[in-house]
Parts: C-alpha cells; structure tokens; sequence
C-alpha cells in the first residue's frame, strides 16, 4: 500500500531557533511542517514510507524568504527550503513533491474560491490514487486558520469516494508532541451514522464507528443494549416480518428510554449528544411499542399519501404504519 499525504505548508522562520519534539526522534526540527513527516516516517507499523505529498502552497510560501540566501548564495522560497530541509529524512523528496501534487492555493481568494481549492485538490489526489492501492494521511499543522476545516473537507470528499484515511496529524507546539486526532475527526462517522438510523433504519455507518475505536473505548452495558437494538431493528428491515418488527420496535422502545450516558465513558457522552434525535424521528413508532401493521403496499406514494389494497386498509384503519419508501426514506404514518 502507497502511503500519501495531504498538507498546508507554512512559511519558514529562518531565524527561530530549532524545536525539539518529544516524540520525534533524532534532531530538533526547523520548520513547522516536519514534526508530522519525521513522526510518521519513524512509525513502522505505517509502513514507514510516502510516495507522494500533495501540498497546499500559499502565494507567501511559493515566495522566496526575505533576507535568505543559500550556501551557493542562491534566493530561496519557503518551499524549497522545506523540501531541502526534508531531503535529509527522504531521499526521494523530489519524487514525493512534484509540479502535479503542489496547488497554488491563494491565502487572499475568497470563499467561492477556497471552495474551488478543496474541489481541485481533491481532484488531484483521486486522479493519483485512481487504480491504486493508497491511504491518505494528512498534516493539520500548518496555515490560517479556517484551513484545518478546508483539510477535513478535502479528507471527507475522498473518504466517500473510496480512498482510504489513515493518521491525522497535529505538531503541538505547546506540549512539543505530535499528536494523532483520528479519534476526533471519527465524530464524522458518528453524526452520519446516527443521520442514516433517523433517515434509513441503517446502522452500518455507525457500526464502523464503534468497530474503529474498540480499543480506545468500551461500550457501556446501557449503550451496548441501545446499539444492539438499533442492530436488531436494522435487521427485522430487510426481514420485513410483523413478528420481527413488534419485538424490534420494543427492544428499541426500552432501549432509548433506559438509556443514561455514564459520566466517564466518552461513547455514553456523544449519544447523549444525540439520542434526542432518534426520539424525535422515532416517538410515534415506539410510543406505540410496535402497535402497527405493514400492508400489502401498492408501489406508489405521493408526499404523506399512501395507497393500499382494500383488505389491507381495513387492517391497519387506526393503526401506526411503518413504509420504506421508494427513496429509501423511513415513513411513519398514523392511519385514520
């Protein structure tokens, strides 16, 4: 597997002294974007190599640095002097940063504009990784502040078209540690996967979720019971059985309103969070306890109409009815 990365190159301070980092081997560093690389290229596990690094460069730092000059006595731009810097850690630092994988990114360019930099960059990372097997890892560190969202935009439109996410880096100057904030960036699939059980009755979104940071955190026993009975009524979807339903409908009925978020468990603390958007969507179905009938539904629904055959009308009259619709949207009716 190739591994990529995806980065917002600051300006150079020539004349800072270097910064240590504590869980960067070797030298102290010299410009701010380093910390990342030299901390990824020393973790095997990794794979301890990058082919390619697809830069954001602002106008400042494709400029050359003000009142520098190289050994030979040669100006030199905040780029260059990063990729040189770099040579000492990757050899195949000219191979890594080339003409395609640089964007001229202008710092002075407005929103439409910054939208159009997420959009072309993106493009160029999937033309790259198109028929490749990739992973993407990215550099938080450097750039303005709005560019961290800017990078999680890119990062998103990849992700959904298939390319693979893997360490999200930030050089703390503060602490002086490079840190790893997947953890946080996977709130994303969090939010989606409690907006596909609201919308469609899925819960795949959410067990990825759950399956990336089973290490980092257990489930609590109220959690693990509300999880498993959005499972089971995923499940009895596809199944579509009455019986299956009723019990599905109950598990989660008691599950949402037995649940109480543990103070100290972070998983507990999120669907706090969000677990008054499921009873919302979710109030008419369970409030019932699965007191509903799902008919012999003709394949046609307009807007909050439904149509059925006359004996299956006589059977849900006053009933609350559960439809997936055409859109794959979830439905919920009160039929008088």
């Amino acid at each position: 597997m190739e591994n990529i990365f995806l980065t917002f190159l600051s300006t150079v301070r020539v004349d800072s002294a270097p910064t240590p980092y504590n869980n960067v081997s070797g030298e102290p560093t010299k410009t701010t974007n380093e910390s990342a690389f030299r901390y990824f290229l020393q973790d095997d596990s990794a794979g301890g190599n990058i082919s390619k690094i697809f830069i954001f460069a602002s106008n400042a730092v494709r400029a050359d640095i003000k009142d520098y000059r190289d050994d030979d006595g040669n100006t030199v731009t905040h780029l260059e002097y990063f990729k040189k810097r770099m040579a000492k850690f990757m050899p195949n630092i000219d191979e890594c940063i080339t003409d395609e994988t640089i964007y001229p990114y202008d710092e002075d360019g407005d929103c439409e504009k910054n939208l159009r930099s997420v959009a072309e960059m993106a493009e160029r990372i999937q033309n790259y990784a198109r028929g490749k097997d990739v992973c993407l890892h990215a550099d938080l560190t450097g750039g303005m502040r709005h560019i961290n969202m800017m990078m999680l935009d890119v990062i998103r439109l990849l992700e959904y078209s298939g390319v693979k996410i893997g360490k999200l880096l930030y050089s703390n100057l503060s602490t002086k540690r490079v840190e790893e904030l997947n953890n946080i960036y996977d709130l994303f699939q969090l939010i989606s996967g409690v907006e596909e059980f609201v919308n469609f009755g899925s819960v795949e979104a959410l067990n990825k979720y759950y399956a990336a940071n089973a290490d980092q955190f257990k489930k609590s026993v109220a959690l693990k019971k509300l999880t498993d009975a959005m499972a089971n009524f995923a499940k009895s979807i596809k199944l579509c059985r009455y019986g299956d339903f009723k019990k599905a409908i109950e598990k989660l009925h008691d599950a949402i309103n037995d649940f109480s978020a543990e103070p100290q468990n972070i998983h507990d603390i999120f669907m706090a969070r969000l677990i008054d958007k499921i009873r919302e969507k979710y109030d008419l179905l369970i409030s019932t306890r699965g007191e509903l009938f799902v008919g012999a539904l003709s394949t046609t629904t307009c807007n909050r109409h439904l149509r059925f055959t006359p004996s299956a009308y006589r059977n849900i009259w006053g009933k609350t009815v559960f439809y997936i619709c055409p859109t794959k949207t979830l439905k919920i009716w009160t039929i008088w």
